[in-house]
């Protein structure tokens, strides 16, 4: 007696555009052999039913290959990072001279919070936000010309009124200095930071970033091992703490 499972794998290739819809589908037959009997053959004819499931696999691919536009520019982008599912995927292909940080801050937000596996992959230059949205990548590549620039930030002043313009530039630089120090903690020591706010500029080749992120990801793992230590040795304290009686109140 055979009992014959035959399994069907099909893959549905979308046209070729950077929009890939992989369809999976496999389904399950029963089937019978030769049976010998009438009994053999009632069990069979009333075995466990199996259920065929389709699922659908997203796979994106995107090109900042200019100056980072204004935010509703990269309202698809944003949107698809924030549908992603975790079987999805998206590369970023990044080669920018940078641009509007409010941009490239979203762009940063959607790549953090995003269920999917987000890929940046830097071909050329990563200057300024650009720099930032790589930095920021839960996975970056870097191509062999791959370089960086980093720098504050660029005002472009435009025409208003004096006192507007003095707290408009107030009100960036306080935004600056939170968003530069986390978006480049471990990459750059503490005192390149303090220069690059008085107008100092980096540039690295391949090289020198892979050796800078190297040193952020030990940086990191240890500073995640002693806020573990400290979590163990607080838990620690707590239990040995004698517990505390409380006295009755006295009856006159």
């Amino acid at each position: 007696m055979i009992n014959m499972i035959n399994m069907k794998f099909n893959k549905n290739k979308a046209n070729p555009s950077r929009n890939h819809n992989n369809k999976f589908s496999t389904s399950l037959t029963l089937g019978k052999g030769n049976l010998d009997s009438d009994f053999e053959e009632d069990i069979y004819m009333h075995s466990l039913p199996m259920f065929q499931k389709e699922t659908t696999i997203t796979e994106m691919e995107v090109y900042l290959d200019e100056p980072i536009k204004g935010l509703p520019y990269y309202r698809g982008l944003i949107h698809y990072m924030h549908c992603m599912q975790a079987e999805d995927s998206l590369i970023i292909w990044l080669d920018t001279p940078g641009g509007q940080l409010d941009s490239a801050l979203a762009i940063i937000d959607a790549m953090e919070t995003t269920e999917g596996q987000v890929q940046v992959i830097v071909t050329g230059e990563a200057a300024s936000a650009g720099s930032l949205i790589a930095l920021s990548a839960p996975n970056l590549v870097l191509g062999a010309k791959a370089r960086f620039m980093l720098h504050a930030a660029s005002y472009s002043i435009g025409h208003s009124k004096q006192g507007d313009i003095e707290s408009r530039v107030e009100n960036s630089k306080q935004l600056l200095k939170g968003v530069v120090e986390e978006g480049y903690k471990d990459f750059l020591l503490p005192e390149e930071i303090e220069l690059m706010f008085i107008g100092k500029d980096y540039y690295m080749d391949a090289a020198e970033v892979t050796a800078r992120l190297e040193q952020r990801e030990k940086l990191q793992e240890e500073r995640q091992v002693k806020e573990l230590q400290e979590q163990e040795d607080l838990e620690k304290a707590e239990v040995k703490k004698p517990p505390r009686i409380r006295k009755s109140p006295s009856t006159s």
